[in-house]
């Protein structure tokens, strides 16, 4: 049988069909092409279903039918293009119920024709590699999830890390703004500069020279 993962959109019904929306496609499955318990089974019993986190089955808890997706579309028609195109068999004598699950699926396939999220990608193109793997590839394949996701971690503490230097940095300058404000600085500033002054002026301070590469040549 077919193992897939399926990316399951929408499941809706009604009296007569299961309608399903896989991967962008609308189809519908008679009750009776489903098994003989849904067949027999009350709408309220089928209309209580589970869909497995895998996309693999569809559970009936109500009376304890499982199903694999691969099966249920092996009996299933499209109707992508009927509904595309407005020529659903019997369109004028549907029930309301009937239109209504139909437009339902509609509305399902038109929002899931839009690019996936992430993490739906990620199933759907990951989980299907991972599982047909042996297991020292798999093993393999998780050790390099593994790297990736540390690698990951190091870089957001690093970006965390130069978030807080920068938060430093800044915090560093405004304290020396402030200390520089204050008239105890400037006064201090102003009694250095008087003796760099006086002391120039003495003669005991001499030209500064430099090196080709912009640095100060030593005395």
């Amino acid at each position: 049988m077919d193992n897939k993962v399926y990316l399951i959109e929408n499941v809706s019904m009604d009296e007569d069909y299961l309608y399903l929306v896989v991967e962008q496609h609308i189809y519908r499955i008679r009750w009776d092409d489903c098994s003989l318990p849904l067949a027999r089974a009350s709408q309220s019993q089928r209309q209580s279903f589970e869909v497995a986190s895998s996309g693999y089955e569809i559970h009936w808890p109500a009376i304890d039918e499982y199903l694999a997706v691969a099966y249920l579309l092996a009996n299933a028609e499209t109707m992508n293009q009927l509904i595309e195109e407005g020529q659903t068999e019997h369109a004028s004598g549907l029930s309301v119920i009937t239109s209504q699950v139909i437009a339902e699926a509609c509305a399902s396939y038109a929002t899931s024709s839009a690019k996936p999220s992430a993490s739906q990608w990620i199933d759907h193109q990951l989980t299907p590699i991972a599982r047909s793997l042996s297991p020292s590839r798999a093993a393999q394949l998780l050790d390099f999830a593994r790297f990736l996701e540390a690698q990951s971690l190091a870089e957001m503490l690093d970006r965390e890390n130069a978030s807080l230097t920068d938060i430093e940095t800044d915090t560093n300058h405004a304290r020396w703004d402030a200390l520089l404000a204050s008239d105890e600085s400037q006064a201090l500033l102003d009694r250095l500069a008087d003796e760099a002054l006086a002391e120039h002026r003495a003669g005991k301070t001499k030209p500064m020279a430099f090196t080709n590469d912009g640095r100060i040549a030593p005395g």
